[in-house]
């Protein structure tokens, strides 16, 4: 169960930098 939870914490992670990352190309 740990590691399931550690996964989607990663996963969460991943997806708000790739969010971060979309955001500041639409600013370019």
């Amino acid at each position: 169960a740990m590691d399931i939870a550690d996964k989607d914490k990663e996963i969460i992670f991943l997806q708000d930098q790739i969010t971060a990352l979309k955001n500041k190309a639409e600013l370019v």
